[in-house]
């Protein structure tokens, strides 16, 4: 679970890869605030990535 992940300090790289893949695949909310906050949490996952050597799509 991320949330256990985050709590140790620590996401693997298959859960990013994961979430990546989730959240790149999302729909609208309609919400403008909570497609912000899932936007940042797309950069922040690929950031991460990429400083372990993985470009995601």
């Amino acid at each position: 679970m991320i949330r256990a992940d985050l709590l140790a300090g620590h996401v693997s790289e298959d859960r990013l890869e994961q979430l990546s893949l989730t959240v790149s695949k999302r729909q609208s909310s309609g919400d403008p605030e909570v497609d912000s906050v899932l936007e940042e949490i797309e950069l922040r996952v690929k950031v991460e990535l990429a400083k372990l050597g993985r470009f995601p799509d």
